[in-house]
């Protein structure tokens, strides 16, 4: 799937469709109401006047386009980011998105709008962009895993006809970052950034009945899922002796012992029948808490 969609030279995606047994051609309706127009009188370099055609694109156009059925199929989010460029045929226009530019009928999306909070953005373009130099820099790795990290939260918003295929249908960008990093995969977590990747969390998680993954992996349960950030997990102790000071030294927290079996043998990025996970790091007690209602919860 990733060398498929990685290596395409155009992904033509049919946005308004609620199934493939409806076509790609839309009714094109324009609504007057998504622009506003305004002329704005201006002095011109030869000392003559002159006036200026502007127009305001409304901000709710960008929720508009993340609400097309496409964008809500969990199936559909590997193949958007994967894919270097797509022409999106929208329910009342044409969009394109590659690396350089998200424009569609009117002009290019006004980033104010929230065009681009359904998913983390093109996975080789966010490698490059955020493999910096400098004060800022990290490593490729770190890029992947960062990158990971966000396109969880995003492809978990995302709907399934099949609550099983929750792994199979990110397999692609796994097997993308498996070709970059070479990090053992592990059930929808990366033994390198197991650290941060097992502090995953969720609103009024619903486990399902039939065994999907293991119940460390955010892929066991439907629902949002969010990750703490690193400093979230450096100071999970509120006392002054917290994990990483001289008191208690930060120990990497690391797989020791991994055993995994697949549906298939040959593919480590499908179905799980059944995994086990023993880590080894710093164990302390704490309390977590959300705003003013504080609960104390085990590891």
């Amino acid at each position: 799937m990733h060398e498929v969609y990685g290596n395409a030279t155009l992904t033509i995606a049919a946005a308004a469709g609620w199934s493939v047994y409806e076509g790609i051609f839309q009714c094109p309706i324009m609504n007057p109401e998504e622009q506003f127009d305004c002329m704005i009188e201006h002095d011109l370099k030869d000392g003559s006047s002159g006036t200026a055609n502007v127009v305001f694109e409304s901000n709710k156009q960008g929720n508009e386009l993340i609400n097309e059925p496409l964008n809500t199929r969990g199936w559909t989010f590997q193949e958007r980011v994967l894919s270097p460029r797509t022409i999106v045929f929208y329910k009342n226009q044409i969009g394109w998105d590659c690396a350089s530019i998200l424009i569609n009928s009117n002009g290019p999306l006004n980033p104010l709008t929230n065009h681009h909070k359904d998913s983390p953005g093109q996975i080789s373009d966010y490698l490059v962009s955020h493999k910096t130099t400098g004060i800022h820099a990290v490593s490729e790795n770190e890029a992947c895993m960062e990158y990971w990290r966000k396109s969880v939260k995003f492809y978990s918003l995302r709907n399934f006809s099949y609550n099983g295929d929750k792994l199979r249908a990110i397999s692609g960008c796994a097997q993308w970052i498996k070709s970059k990093t070479s990090d053992s995969y592990l059930a929808g977590l990366w033994a390198s950034d197991l650290r941060t990747q097992i502090f995953w969390y969720t609103e009024g998680p619903s486990r399902q009945v039939l065994y999907r993954a293991p119940s460390w992996s955010w892929a066991s349960v439907d629902g949002k899922i969010k990750f703490w950030l690193p400093d979230q997990i450096n100071n999970i102790d509120p006392a002054k002796d917290r994990i990483g000071s001289k008191k208690f030294p930060r120990i990497p927290l690391e797989p020791n012992d991994v055993r995994m079996i697949y549906n298939s043998p040959s593919n480590g990025f499908g179905d799980v029948l059944k995994g086990s996970l023993s880590i080894e790091g710093v164990l302390k007690p704490w309390r977590l808490g959300e705003g003013k209602s504080v609960a104390t919860k085990s590891l």
